[in-house]
């Protein structure tokens, strides 16, 4: 038995043996006369699977939707419409109203039929409905396309490819023809990390910026500064020797965070893992560079707290480390090549996410990386020779 029925007073009873063929609401004007609202929602049925429990409904004729009768079914002591036979419908079957379902929420329409005759209230509902339903079916194989939402579906447990395809339609019609499934959810889960770890690790190097101004800002407090500068060594002998320690912690933070990617969530290195390192120490000089810039400009602590935090959040926001770059409007990809965030984490792109990474690519990359360094490293040396220590 699918499910149980009946007319409102309960003089009439029957039972649906089967699940119905097919599902709809229909917009007519007869059906919207015969139940005195917008539309009717019909279960199709064989008749020899519909048995009364209760009752007989009484019947008479009218003219369909169609302009071909029909014999409408109801209760004689309440009036409830139970079902409908049309002539012009093939087959031996009932119309059964939904609405006379012990749980009318059992079935949804397939279909929505005479839709010209609706009711104007009911426009916008049914684009509601209809925008709703195809969104339902179509966002879940776009947003495969994307390698953290498809992994994200695989660790729920969705697959709209395994999900019941719509009658008539054959189950690879609604594959995805971008990009072949996994067989592996694991594989799968392992492609975010793809994306999340180099993100974060190009990040991370940035936030290195605080601790190389405040180590400038402890040690001109100290007046060890000004001890340096009065020593027989010159300005940028110094200046090396406060950026080597940020830049070899920097290199490890990036190997380690690679390291933990692959041991703890299975990341791939890529076919050409070497890379990695080059990319990761042009990144740390990137990141060495701004720091010293910053630390030779702030002045206090709480400078430091507020500008440079909102240097490194601000930049890696608009480069891309949150998020797929790919996700960026294309206005925001172009701005953010202004950025040393940016190179890294294309060249990180190509290294992980691409089978045959373009190695002419990386080394642009990591080659604009030098450059920033160069750049800002120039900077902060113009600045740090105009500072006084006294």
């Amino acid at each position: 038995m699918f499910c149980e029925g009946g007319c409102a007073c309960g003089a009439v009873r029957y039972t649906l043996q089967t699940r119905p063929i097919f599902v709809h609401a229909c917009h007519c004007l007869n059906c919207q006369r015969l139940t005195g609202g917008a539309f009717a929602v019909n279960a199709i049925i064989e008749k020899n699977r519909v048995a009364l429990l209760a009752g007989e409904p009484a019947a008479c004729q009218l003219k369909g939707g169609s302009g071909q009768p029909q014999d409408v079914y109801f209760c004689a002591t309440c009036g409830t419409h139970v079902w409908n036979d049309y002539h012009i419908f093939p087959g031996n079957t009932w119309f059964v109203r939904v609405g006379t379902f012990d749980d009318p929420a059992l079935l949804e329409p397939d279909v929505h039929i005479y839709t010209r005759q609706t009711q104007s209230a009911m426009h916008g509902i049914i684009e509601q409905l209809v925008a709703a339903s195809t969104m339902g079916v179509l966002l879940p194989h776009v947003a495969r396309r994307n390698p953290i939402v498809a992994a994200y579906l695989d660790s729920m447990g969705t697959d709209p490819r395994e999900s019941d395809a719509p009658s008539g339609v054959p189950a690879m019609a609604v594959t995805d023809a971008t990009e072949p499934a996994s067989d592996d959810s694991s594989r799968s889960q392992s492609r975010v990390y793809q994306i999340i770890v180099p993100g974060y690790t190009v990040m991370f190097a940035f936030f290195l910026i605080n601790i190389m101004a405040r180590s400038f800002l402890a040690e001109q407090q100290a007046g060890t500064l000004l001890r340096l500068r009065i020593a027989p060594i010159h300005r940028w002998q110094v200046l090396i020797g406060k950026m080597v320690p940020v830049l070899i912690i920097s290199i490890v933070q990036g190997v380690l965070l690679f390291g933990f990617g692959k041991l703890l969530f299975g990341m791939s290195w890529g076919p050409q893992p070497w890379l990695l390192l080059l990319v990761i120490s042009c990144t740390s000089l990137a990141a060495t560079g701004l720091g010293l810039v910053t630390a030779v400009c702030v002045r206090s602590d709480a400078q430091v707290s507020a500008y440079a935090n909102l240097l490194v959040i601000t930049l890696a926001a608009v480069s891309g480390c949150f998020m797929p770059r790919a996700w960026l409007p294309e206005t925001m990809r172009q701005i953010s090549l202004a950025t040393p965030h940016a190179w890294s984490l294309i060249a990180y792109d190509q290294l992980l996410n691409t089978k045959e990474p373009d190695v002419g690519r990386v080394l642009l990359s990591s080659g604009v990386l030098v450059l920033f360094f160069l750049g800002l490293t120039g900077l902060g040396f113009l600045r740090f020779r105009k500072l006084s220590f006294a």
